[in-house]
């Protein structure tokens, strides 16, 4: 998502599922607005949804699955410096035979991507529902920006 290009403009990209979150450099973020910018046609709209401050740092939980067929064990716990940390472990049957995966998500304040999508032209950009408001309890935001 940082780095594309599309063969002629388009009307609307989306980011879904707080998916820019789990690249881990501002730097980055900017380079997916850049990117989406240039790949749209005049009004065009760039819709993502990211997790806030107060997600990544206050959002915690674990869970554990079994079945006949195996188990899967979730947690999701804050790590400090705008960090949360995913850790998936899955085991299917008894053969013993199971993986783990850990994923990080890092979020950045809401003012300074919306700063930064003007920056880089956007002419708008709102909260997709009015209601999600910005205050810092908040889990998830949805941003539409128009170019």
């Amino acid at each position: 998502m940082r780095d594309f290009t599309l063969r002629k403009k388009v009307d609307l990209i989306t980011c879904n599922f707080d998916s820019i979150n789990h690249l881990l450099k501002y730097s980055d973020w900017k380079l997916v607005f850049k990117n989406s910018y240039e790949s749209l046609a005049p009004g065009g709209r760039f819709l993502f949804d990211m997790n806030t401050l107060f997600s990544v740092n206050n959002y915690s939980y674990k869970t554990k699955v079994v079945s006949e067929e195996g188990e899967m064990q979730f947690s999701v716990e804050p790590k400090g410096g705008n960090i949360l940390e995913f850790n998936i472990k899955s085991q299917l049957g008894n053969s013993g035979d199971g993986i783990s995966a850990k994923v990080i998500e890092k979020a950045f304040e809401y003012s300074r991507v919306k700063k930064s999508l003007k920056d880089i032209g956007f002419s708008r950009v709102v909260i997709f529902n009015k209601d999600l408001g910005v205050k810092t309890n908040k889990r998830r935001l949805y941003i539409l920006a128009q170019k």
